[in-house]
């Protein structure tokens, strides 16, 4: 009686764990069709038929200074080097990303997929988003219905848009490390 007892308690609990998965799975279901929906629309106005694939000056300006490795202090490092478009911003180590994004330290602890900066015994705490939502990524703002701060550019959000995210890596000892603005602009021209 008493194995019975344990076997109906177990059952229970696998139901039970199965039940909350399945409303988990629902729940995530509904955030992600939200996002889907929120973001209609919005691609297409990055679709450009053929005939218009030349790039903007602007827009070749940005794409010449994604990939110059000479805007770091070392000059051994890009904004490529760390969203990469070819590895889908691992760095080509295989290490898995983690699902939430917010890594930080434990990302550094566990090995996983940070980014090393141009001084190679320094590392960054949070592992490079991809470069390809950017353009569509909200301001940072509390999501009552997520429950979480989402948007900004960044995991952190320290940064509300485009223009701002941009000049940070140039400045931060742990991923380009260039000592001032000016010593950027000098290597720019």
């Amino acid at each position: 009686m008493k194995n019975l007892g344990a076997a109906m308690m177990i059952a229970l609990c696998c139901l039970s764990a199965v039940q909350a998965a399945a409303a988990t799975d629902d729940r995530r279901e509904e955030r992600i069709e939200r996002h889907r929906k929120s973001l209609e629309g919005k691609a297409d106005r990055w679709r450009r038929p053929p005939a218009q694939l030349k790039l903007s000056d602007a827009a070749a300006l940005g794409e010449r200074l994604f990939f110059d490795k000479n805007l770091s202090l070392n000059r051994n490092q890009s904004c490529e080097s760390c969203h990469s478009l070819s590895v889908g911003a691992d760095h080509g180590t295989g290490a898995p990303l983690p699902a939430l994004g917010f890594v930080d330290n434990d990302n550094v602890r566990n090995l996983t997929a940070v980014s090393d900066g141009s001084d190679m015994t320094k590392f960054g705490a949070l592992n490079a988003p991809s470069v390809g939502y950017a353009a569509f990524s909200p301001a940072f703002h509390w999501d009552s219905a997520e429950g979480l701060y989402v948007g900004g550019q960044f995991w952190n959000g320290r940064s509300n848009d485009l223009a701002e995210q941009a000049r940070q890596p140039f400045l931060n000892p742990v991923e380009m490390a260039m000592p001032s603005k000016w010593a950027v602009v000098s290597r720019v021209r």
